[in-house]
Formats: C-alpha cells, structure tokens, sequence
C-alpha cells in the first residue's frame, strides 16, 4: 500500500503521514532507483518479518560485544541492523539468548569476526561455532533455558535510564550479568557445552 493507493485513504491520519512521507523521500531521495516503500522493504527486510513468530530472538549485528533478547511481541518490527531468527518456543528462546549473552560466546566468536573502524562485524560469524539446536531433553540445554530465564528477570528488575546511550546500557547489563551468580553459571555451562 503506498500513497496511491484507495485502501489507505481508509485510515486518514496514516494516509496524510504517509503521504507527507513520501513528498519528503522524493525530495531527498539519493537516487531515482527506489520509491519509499521499496526502500522500508529493501531486500523484504520488512515483508520478510510477517508474519510474526511469538517467539524470536534477535542480536546485534556488530559491535566489541555480542548482545542478544528475546521479543515475544508478535507486532513487532525488527530493525535492520539486528539480526534475527525465529525460535520453536519460549524455551528455546530462553536458551538461545543465555547463550548468545555468553561472555564466553563472544569470545570464541571474535576471531571470525570482521573488523571495522571501531567496532567488529558480528554478523552471521556467530553460527560457525558449535551451538548446538535446543533439545528439551538434554539436561544442559533446560538449564540454560532456565538461567536464562533467570538473567532475563534481572535485567528487567535493573534501573534503565531508557534516554541513556545504548552501548552503555549495554556495559551496564553486561557487567550485572557477570557479577550475578546467574551470569557466571550461564558461562560456565556454555563453556562446557562448546566444548564438546
């Protein structure tokens, strides 16, 4: 649906902003190439989303650190500079992030990594190593699952400044995580289980 188009007229206010938005694209455009909504949709970044797993995890695409969460909100809208997958369930999402947050992770995962200005191109580096799929029955995987449901709760119990930088609300969770019990478990066992 773009501004051309009878059905958004059928939301007035989207309609205007749209609209508006698109004036303002064609004004500023680099290149002739793309229209708005092709470029919110480049490469079905956007239209590839949906629709929505209830369970997806997401990481950050470069960066000193790896940094992943859970989103569980189905209307969300992934940006571009994360990447993300889709996980069978809560639990296994729960499992992927323990690890994903892993010190431990990062740290085997650096060597792979291309290097920028000022930060590393995580990418998709991070899927070379040994991670292996979630399995419910394996005795390791439920404990990650349940540390990290554990870590999720501390982070959400932690004092966030939301206007703050995000790298450094990151260095905050990072150094939380591997202060707390929770977090040194969580290394310790993802250590173990990359390590065969």
């Amino acid at each position: 649906m773009d501004g051309d188009s009878a059905r958004i007229d059928l939301y007035p206010r989207l309609a205007d902003w749209w609209r508006q938005a698109e004036r303002l694209w064609l004004a500023n455009r680099r290149s002739q190439r793309l229209t708005l909504l092709e470029r919110l949709d480049y490469r079905r970044g956007f239209s590839h989303q949906f629709p929505a797993s209830s369970q997806r995890v997401v990481y950050s695409a470069s960066g000193m650190h790896l940094a992943a969460a859970r989103v569980a909100d189905s209307t969300a809208v992934i940006e571009h500079k994360l990447y993300w997958g889709t996980a069978s369930s809560e639990d296994e999402a729960l499992y992927l992030c323990a690890i994903l947050n892993s010190p431990k992770v990062t740290e085997q995962v650096r060597p792979l990594m291309s290097y920028g200005k000022d930060e590393r191109d995580i990418d998709k580096a991070v899927w070379r190593l040994p991670i292996p799929l979630y399995d419910p029955d394996d005795d390791r995987h439920q404990r990650l699952t349940d540390l990290g449901r554990q870590a999720e709760d501390e982070v959400a119990a932690l004092e966030i400044d939301e206007d703050e930088y995000f790298v450094a609300l990151r260095r905050k969770i990072r150094r939380h995580l591997a202060a707390s019990p929770t977090g040194q478990e969580i290394d310790l066992v993802v250590d173990q289980l990359l390590s065969g």
